[in-house]
């Protein structure tokens, strides 16, 4: 995810937990007009900074009027995909499959 303006709590996020930041240094603006994104927010993330930099992406590509898709799962956690076998996340994990079935040009077969 992108540090809002200034920020950089994204930043300090990846040096933390050691996960790579391909987005260091970039914005919105850097983002192609016509790729379709899925953001998947996930309401009880207690890493720092990462729902205020979702939420604030999302506003900047609504602004800029990409072809972005939110899905906002109010009761996960981080790597909710991974820790949490219910039916609300298994179903976040089918709309994420989902779209990029369509995205991808495959046909979905998500029984």
């Amino acid at each position: 995810m992108l540090d809002p303006d200034g920020s950089i709590g994204i930043e300090k996020a990846a040096a933390q937990l050691g996960f790579a930041n391909p987005c260091a240094q970039r914005s919105v603006a850097d983002l192609p007009q016509d790729l379709p994104l899925m953001i998947v927010r996930a309401g009880q993330d207690s890493v720092p900074g990462v729902n205020v930099s979702i939420d604030h992406f999302i506003a900047s590509a609504l602004a800029k009027n990409l072809p972005v898709t939110v899905m906002n799962h109010p009761t996960a956690p981080h790597s909710f995909d991974l820790l949490d076998d219910d039916e609300a996340s298994r179903e976040a994990i089918r709309q994420i499959l989902a779209f990029l079935c369509v995205h991808l040009r495959a046909q979905p077969e998500l029984r």
